[in-house]
């Protein structure tokens, strides 16, 4: 392997061109180095972005070339296993966006293969990587006093345009990243969920968790993009925000007025916020997988996370299916 890690990009949709491609160009260590999408504007848009990056039209002729170390899959959901499977069977390291896969059965067959093959496949929960929410887990595990409840919201506009592939879940495209973050705060996996939709742009997702406390969730699409998780135990009230780096104070003037001037600090010394380093952060943790090796380190979040999440989502929309009745979450199938 190279110095740095060459990096092969497997889609070239929103989220390759808005998120993984500036993290891999503002990482040491990492080089973006070819591209593969049916489209031929989004491929080359992308590898343009980075000099010496080449253009595939398909993941198969990138694959074929031999010329990276690693890949990263941000292509449709539908995808997703598929494109891992790829690559997993080429001897490459693989970070994979979210959903892991869209069938259960998929998603096992991947852990299987990720063990055969020996090589690292972590899933791109990206919000595990925002700084606030590490500074939240570690406040919450410190303290200990448990059970938390918490209320969380993430909105995002609308997907449109030439660049969109199949239609936008609340569900699958933004509650996902909660149905993850909040067992990783709290420390406890989802128990329960009970589902109502309103219309077809949001959801609502009322969570019991296994070591007592509740969560209530609301994903969907709207005008302006918002994210906050708030978080009460019996000593703590915690929030996290997107335009914000801090956890406290949960609300009000001062928490109002810290956030204002982090926000046109980051504006004047040109910096980015926490949920947008979030990605160089998961990129370096995918760059240490990839020169471990999948036999010296554990790769988090695994497959086991992304078939958790999954699971969350499963019953999600069994819940909806029976018009808002509360549905266990089944436990992870031993693999």
């Amino acid at each position: 392997m190279s110095a740095a890690v060459l990096i092969g990009l497997l889609g070239c949709g929103r989220a390759a061109e808005r998120l993984h491609v500036p993290a891999i160009l503002g990482t040491r260590g990492a080089r973006l180095v070819a591209a593969s999408d049916p489209v031929a504007e989004r491929r080359q848009l992308i590898a343009r972005a980075a000099p010496g990056c080449r253009a595939f039209a398909t993941p198969e002729e990138l694959l074929a070339a031999r010329g990276v170390d690693a890949v990263i899959v941000a292509s449709p959901p539908d995808t997703h296993a598929t494109l891992a499977g790829l690559a997993l069977r080429a001897g490459l390291p693989a970070l994979v966006e979210t959903p892991l896969a869209t069938s259960l059965d998929d998603a096992l067959r991947l852990t299987e293969l990720e063990r055969k093959t020996r090589q690292p496949l972590m899933v791109g929960f990206n919000r595990r990587w925002w700084e606030p929410a590490q500074a939240a887990r570690g406040a919450l595990a410190r303290t200990g006093d448990m059970p938390a409840t918490a209320e969380t919201l993430i909105v995002e506009a609308p997907v449109a345009g030439p660049t969109h592939i199949g239609t936008a879940d609340p569900l699958e495209d933004l509650a996902v990243h909660h149905l993850h973050l909040l067992p990783y705060l709290l420390d406890h996996v989802i128990a329960t969920v009970r589902a109502h939709r309103f219309g077809t742009q949001e959801v609502e997702l009322l969570l019991r968790f296994g070591g007592g406390g509740a969560a209530r969730c609301v994903a969907g699409f709207g005008p302006r993009r918002e994210e906050r998780v708030a978080i009460a135990t019996g000593s703590q009230r915690l929030t996290l925000e997107r335009t914000s780096n801090r956890i406290r104070p949960a609300s009000g003037p001062v928490r109002g007025a810290l956030d204002l001037a982090g926000a046109v600090r980051r504006r004047v010394l040109g910096g980015s916020g926490s949920l947008a380093r979030s990605y160089q952060r998961q990129l370096r943790a995918f760059l240490e997988c990839v020169r471990t090796g999948r036999g010296g380190l554990v790769v988090s979040p695994g497959t086991v996370d992304g078939i958790a999440a999954m699971l969350a989502v499963q019953a999600a929309r069994e819940s909806l299916d029976r018009h808002g009745a509360e549905i266990p979450v089944l436990p992870l199938p031993a693999t």
